[in-house]
């Protein structure tokens, strides 16, 4: 089936700046008022038909609306927390495949690699206070 929509007539006609509830007429020109009316995401009611349900109340449509935006929040951070979750169990699995399969073998060689470092730490400084010694033995 094709339309031809420029012969269909429109019910409400469309503002220059803004936008315009084909449920209501009702005008917007502000992205506030316009996402108060028709809610923050396309799933959401517009506020004229939830009037018609509630009996005209705006304050219950303005509390929906608040309820609305603090459940898009919640829904936001939940999924930056799942996220989160996924890049540290990423970590951990990488961090055990480096140390052979659990934390422990990690800290194990951790503790090994430490021992070592102290080990050099301590022939540098002795190599350090016997240096004139041996350049003397050696040049000697």
């Amino acid at each position: 089936m094709n339309t031809d929509w420029s012969k269909v007539p429109e019910t409400h006609t469309m503002p220059v700046a803004g936008w315009c509830c084909y449920h209501c007429g009702e005008t917007f020109t502000t992205r506030g008022s316009a996402a108060d009316h028709f809610g923050a995401t396309p799933d959401r009611e517009p506020g004229c038909l939830i009037r018609v349900k509630y009996g005209d109340e705006r304050g219950l449509e303005m509390e929906l609306r608040k309820r609305e935006a603090s459940e898009d929040e919640w829904r936001q951070r939940a999924l930056a927390a799942e996220d989160a979750l996924e890049v540290a169990q990423i970590q951990v699995s990488e961090f055990e495949a480096i140390a052979g399969g659990s934390h422990q073998a990690l800290r194990h060689k951790l503790d090994s690699m430490q021992g070592r470092v102290v080990t050099a730490d301590a022939l540098i400084e002795g190599f350090r206070e016997r240096s004139p010694e041996i350049f003397a033995e050696v040049i000697g």
